[in-house]
C-alpha cells in the first residue's frame, strides 16, 4: 500500500509532524510518497531518520518570495496546492491508494487564489464528487459536520431537509463499511435545547425532524434532534456517530477528548483522504514542541480506509416528499 503525504502549509507544522509520523511508522507494508519541494522535507529529514519505506515526489518550489518566518503567505499556500493537486491525481489514477493532508492556513489558502473554504472542497472539485462530509474521529468517538467551514450567522440558511437526509444516507453508508453493520447515529438539534420545542427556534421543527422521519423511512438507525450535550453525552453507549449542524459544535468534544489522536476523515469521496485534526500552528515551528499523535492517527485511518473495498460503495436512494 502506498500513502501520499502532503505537508499542507510548508512553513508550519507539517512536514515536521510527518516527519515524526513516519519514524514511529510501523506498518512495514506500507511506503510513505512525500509530495512537494524536495527541500522543504529535507529539512525535516533528520525526524524520518533511516527508513526504506519513504519515496518522493518532488514539486518545483512556487515563484514568489518564501517568507523567512512561519507565518501565513501565498508562497505557503501555493505549495500546498500544487501538492494536494497532485497527490490527489494520483489517488485517482491508483498511484497511490490514500492521501494523508497536512494542515493548511486559510489565510495562505486565500492569498494563494484558493477559492474553496478549505482542502475538503478542493479534493471534490479534483474528483468531481458531489456527496461527501467531514468526520471527526477520536478513537471510536466520531461525529460528523452538516456544515463546515461557514460562519455560524449562515448555519441555519445552511441547511435543508434535502440536504439532511443525503448526508444521513451518505453517514449510513460508509458507518457500515467501517462497523461491519448499521450504525447508530445520533442527530443534534441546532438551537440550545434542540429548540425547545419552538421556544428557541424552528430549525428542528421545520427542518431537522422532517430530514430524520424521512432517513427512518430508508431504514436508518437514527435519534434526533436532541440536544447537543445530550448526543455527545450519550456518545458511544447509544450511538456509533453524532451528527452535528456546525464545525464548533463537533470539534469541541473531539478535541477535549484528545487533541493529538484527533483526526479529519473525508467520507463519499472516490479517494481516501485523512488529516490530522488540528491547524498549522506556527507558533510551534522549530520548538520540538510540535505532537505527531494526529498526524499519525491519520496515517492509520487512511490504511484503515485504503483496505475496504471499493465495490461497497454503492449508493442509497434518497426519497424525500415533504
Amino acid at each position: 500500500m502506498k500513502l501520499a503525504i502532503t505537508p499542507g502549509d510548508p512553513l508550519g507544522i507539517g512536514p515536521e509532524i510527518a516527519a515524526k509520523a513516519l519514524a514511529r511508522w510501523r506498518e512495514e507494508e506500507t511506503k510513505a510518497v512525500l509530495y512537494g519541494p524536495e527541500e522543504e522535507w529535507a529539512r525535516v529529514a533528520e525526524h524520518i531518520g533511516n527508513t526504506h519505506h519513504v519515496d518522493m515526489v518532488s514539486l518545483p518550489s512556487p515563484s514568489g518570495r518564501k517568507p523567512a518566518t512561519p507565518q501565513a503567505s501565498a508562497w505557503g499556500g501555493a505549495v500546498a496546492m500544487e501538492a494536494l493537486e497532485c497527490a490527489v491525481r494520483d489517488a485517482m489514477e491508483g498511484v497511490v491508494d490514500a492521501v494523508v493532508t497536512g494542515p493548511v492556513s486559510k489565510q495562505s489558502m486565500h492569498l494563494a487564489g484558493w477559492r474553496y473554504p478549505g482542502q475538503t472542497e478542493l479534493i471534490a472539485k479534483l474528483t468531481g464528487a458531489e456527496e461527501y462530509a467531514m468526520m471527526l474521529a477520536n478513537g471510536v468517538h466520531c461525529a460528523v459536520l452538516a456544515t463546515r467551514h461557514v460562519p455560524i450567522r449562515e448555519v441555519s440558511s445552511c441547511l435543508s431537509v434535502e440536504g439532511l437526509v443525503t448526508l444521513v444516507l451518505l453517514v449510513d453508508r460508509e458507518l457500515r463499511r467501517l462497523l461491519k453493520r448499521q450504525p447508530r447515529i445520533l442527530v443534534c438539534g441546532l438551537n440550545p435545547h434542540a429548540g425547545d420545542r419552538g421556544l428557541l427556534g424552528s430549525e428542528e421543527r421545520e427542518i431537522i425532524a422532517p430530514a430524520m422521519e424521512a432517513a427512518r423511512g430508508q431504514g436508518i438507525c437514527i435519534v434526533g434532534p436532541i440536544s447537543a450535550e445530550e448526543a455527545f453525552m450519550t456518545w458511544g453507549r447509544d450511538g456509533d456517530v453524532v451528527i452535528a449542524m456546525y464545525h464548533d459544535q463537533a470539534a469541541i468534544p473531539i478535541k477535549m477528548l484528545g487533541l493529538h489522536s484527533a483526526v479529519n476523515v473525508t467520507l463519499g469521496m472516490p479517494v481516501v483522504r485523512t488529516s490530522p485534526g488540528h491547524g498549522t500552528a506556527f507558533s510551534l515551528v522549530g520548538t520540538g514542541r510540535a505532537d505527531e499523535g494526529s498526524f499519525l492517527e491519520a496515517m492509520k485511518w487512511a490504511t484503515r480506509l485504503a483496505s475496504i473495498p471499493h465495490d461497497s460503495h454503492a449508493k442509497r436512494v434518497v426519497r424525500y416528499s415533504g
